[in-house]
C-alpha cells in the first residue's frame, strides 16, 4: 500500500482545509488558517484527506506530528478512529513514533483504552488555549478585571489623542515593520531565542503579505502620530475567533492592554469567543493570560505510541541486506557482528516486519583542525515489495531526524550509482566527496600509521583503531577491489548553524550573509545567517544576501575549497 500522499498547505489549498476547519465543533486554534499557512515554512506542514477525514502532518526537531483528524461529517466518531489507526500504521511505516496532537481528554482515553498499554496520554498544559467571552473582554466590566480598567483609564489620560483603525491591506506592511523592530528588541534582550524569534516574524510576513487572501480581522492602535500596536485574528469556528498575533510597544503604558479591549469591541459580533492561544510555558506569558480570567483554559493530548521494534530486527534487517546487496556472507557475517548496532538501526515497519533499513555508523570529520561530529549512511535497503511506495524517501527522513537529534553536524555515504546519487541529491545531499580505495599495504600497517596519514589530510572522515582493525579484516576475507580508482561520495548538512559556526572559526575574514532554504526535512535550518568575525548569527531579516543557497549548494560551498576525503567506509 502506497504512504498518504501529503501536500504542502498553499494558499490555494486553504479553501479545502477551509472546508473541514468550519465543521469543528471545539474553540481550538490548531486549525487557525492564519496559523497553518503562516507557520508552514518551519514546520513542513502538510494535508492529506483520508477517508473523508483533513488530516495535518507537520514536522519538529524532535519528529514528526499527526493532528486530530477533522471529519467532513459531525457525528459518527467510529470512522475517524480508523483514520487514526490509519494514521498509526503509516507512521510506523515510516520509520517512527506515533504522535498524535490536539485530542480531546475523552477521545484521548478511548484510544488509550484501545491499545492497552501500547500508548501513553499526555495532557499539554503549555500548549493549551486561553478561552474568552469576546464582550467580558470588550467591556472588561466586573471586579476581576478592575486592574485591567485602570491601565486602560491611564492610558486614556496619557495618550487623549490615540486612535484605533481597523487593519486593512494598506496597513499591513506598516504593521510588518513595527513587527520586525519589535523583534529585534526582543532578541537583543533574549538572544538565545533567535530560532522561535525569526520563525514568528516569517510567519506574520506570510499572512500580511497575503492580508487580502486570507480570512482575516485585524486592528492597530496609534498614539502621538504613532503604530504602537496591532493584532489580528482568524476564525477557527462560527462562533471563535482566534487571536493569532498581538504585539505592542510597552513604552507606551496600558498599551497591550488597550489594544486587547478595542479588538474585542470591533470583532464582529458573531463571535461569541477569542481563543488568545497557548502560554508555552513562559511564566510571565501564563501570568498575563491568567490575568484576564479565562472562560475556560482548553486542554489538549498529545497520544504517543513509540515505533515498535521487533524482537528479531537484526536478524531480519540481515536478510534484507542479503536480499538487496550481493555480499558476501563473509563480509555480512563481518558487518553484523562487528559494526551493526540496534541503536544505530533506522528502519520501516509494518506488522513487525522490516520493510527498509539503514544504519548511522559514527564518525568524526576532521575538518582543518576541528573534529565534527558526523556519522555514515551505510546499508539503505527496501523491500522489492515495498518500493516505489514512498517508504525510501520516509526512511532517509528519519534518519536525518534522528541525525539532528544526535547532534550531528553532516552525514556522509556512496551511492550505489548516478542515478542513485540523484535521488540522494533531491533529499538534500552533494557530490563533494571522494571515496578512496585503501592503501595497497593496508594489512600490514598498525594504526599509528594509518592515522598518521588520515590526519595529514585537511578534510577527512576518520576511522578509530576499531573501524581500522574491521576493515582490516574485511580484507582479509575479501581482498582489495580490483578496480582501485576513486569513486564519488556526498554530504548533507544536517545541523546548519553549528556547520556554519565551524565554517566561520576556518574562515575568520569573511563577512557573508548567507540565506539557506529548502530543507524539508529539518524545516528549522532554514533561514538567513551571518558569518562574520569567527562567528555567526541568525538574522531576523536582511535585505541583501552574499548568497541564496539551497542545503545541498551549502555543502557545496562548505568543502569548495577541498573535497572530503572517505576511505575504507566497507562499501562493495
Amino acid at each position: 500500500m502506497d504512504l498518504i500522499r501529503f501536500q504542502p498547505i498553499t494558499l490555494e489549498s486553504l479553501s479545502i482545509i477551509g472546508h473541514y476547519s468550519a465543521l469543528c465543533d471545539n474553540h481550538v486554534s490548531d486549525y487557525s488558517l492564519a496559523n497553518l499557512y503562516g507557520w508552514q515554512p518551519r514546520f513542513n506542514t502538510q494535508y492529506a484527506i483520508v477517508d473523508d477525514h483533513l488530516v495535518i502532518r507537520f514536522l519538529s526537531d524532535d519528529g514528526t506530528w499527526y493532528m486530530r483528524p477533522l471529519p467532513a461529517v459531525m457525528g459518527d466518531c467510529s470512522d475517524t478512529m480508523r483514520v487514526i489507526e490509519r494514521l498509526r500504521l503509516e507512521a510506523f511505516r515510516s520509520g517512527h513514533d506515533f504522535s498524535l496532537y490536539g485530542m480531546k481528554a475523552e477521545e484521548a482515553a478511548q484510544l488509550q483504552s484501545q491499545y492497552a498499554d501500547r500508548m501513553t496520554v499526555q495532557p499539554l498544559r503549555n500548549s493549551a488555549g486561553y478561552l474568552y467571552l469576546r464582550e467580558r473582554l470588550a467591556s472588561l466590566a466586573g471586579r476581576k478585571l478592575q486592574p485591567k480598567r485602570n491601565h486602560v483609564n491611564k492610558f486614556r489620560s496619557l495618550y487623549p489623542d490615540f486612535e484605533y483603525h481597523e487593519m486593512d491591506a494598506s496597513l499591513a506592511m506598516q504593521c510588518l515593520d513595527f513587527a520586525t523592530r519589535w523583534a529585534e528588541r526582543h532578541l537583543a534582550a533574549f538572544p538565545e531565542q533567535s530560532d522561535s524569534a525569526e520563525a514568528e516574524l516569517n510567519a506574520i510576513r506570510r499572512c500580511l503579505d497575503n492580508w487580502e487572501r486570507l480570512p482575516l480581522i485585524g486592528g492597530t492602535l496609534w498614539a502621538e502620530g504613532q503604530l504602537i500596536a496591532f493584532t489580528y485574528g482568524c476564525p477557527v469556528s462560527d462562533d471563535t475567533l482566534d487571536v493569532c498575533v498581538e504585539k505592542a510597544d510597552t513604552s507606551y503604558e496600558g498599551a497591550y492592554t488597550v489594544i486587547n479591549q478595542l479588538f474585542a469591541q470591533h470583532v464582529p459580533d458573531r463571535f461569541i469567543y477569542l481563543n488568545r492561544e497557548e502560554d508555552l510555558g513562559v511564566e510571565g506569558l501564563r501570568k498575563a493570560k491568567l490575568s484576564y480570567h479565562p472562560d475556560d483554559i482548553l486542554i489538549r493530548c498529545l497520544c504517543f505510541e513509540p515505533l515498535p521494534r521487533p524482537a528479531d530486527e537484526c536478524e531480519q534487517t540481515r536478510a534484507l541486506w542479503q536480499q538487496v546487496f550481493s555480499d558476501s556472507d563473509a563480509f555480512v557475517d563481518i558487518y553484523f557482528s562487528k559494526i551493526y548496532r540496534p541503536e544505530r538501526n533506522v528502519c520501516c515497519l509494518s506488522d513487525g516486519r522490516v520493510l527498509a533499513a539503514l544504519q548511522l555508523l559514527p564518525h568524526y570529520l576532521k575538518w582543518h583542525n576541528q573534529q565534527v561530529p558526523s556519522e555514515y549512511v551505510s546499508g539503505v535497503a527496501v523491500r522489492e515489495d515495498s518500493r516505489c511506495h514512498g517508504i525510501g524517501r520516509q526512511l532517509v527522513r528519519q534518519a536525518h531526524i534522528k541525525a539532528y537529534g544526535d547532534g550531528i553536524v553532516f552525514l556522509f555515504l556512496v551511492p550505489a550509482n548516478e542515478r542513485v546519487g540523484q535521488w540522494y541529491q533531491s533529499l538534500g545531499y552533494a557530490f563533494n566527496a571522494v571515496c578512496h580505495s585503501a592503501p595497497q599495504d593496508i594489512l600490514y600497517m598498525d594504526f599509528e600509521s594509518y592515522d598518521s596519514w588520515q590526519r595529514s589530510q585537511e578534510v577527512v572522515l576518520l576511522h578509530s583503531s576499531e573501524d581500522f582493525s574491521i576493515a582490516q579484516q574485511d580484507i582479509r576475507c575479501e581482498g582489495l577491489s580490483a578496480d582501485r580508482a576513486d569513486y564519488p561520495a556526498m554530504s548533507r548538512v544536517i545541523n546548519v548553524s553549528c556547520a556554519l559556526n565551524l565554517y566561520a572559526r576556518i574562515h575568520p575574514e569573511r563577512a557573508e550573509t548567507i540565506r539557506v532554504f529548502g530543507d524539508q526535512d529539518l524545516p528549522s535550518n532554514n533561514g538567513i545567517y551571518r558569518v562574520e568575525s569567527g562567528g555567526v548569527r541568525r538574522l531576523l531579516t536582511s535585505d541583501t544576501t552574499d548568497y541564496s543557497l539551497s542545503i545541498s549548494q551549502l555543502s557545496i560551498k562548505l568543502f569548495e575549497e577541498s573535497a572530503v576525503s572517505l576511505a575504507m567506509m566497507l562499501e562493495r
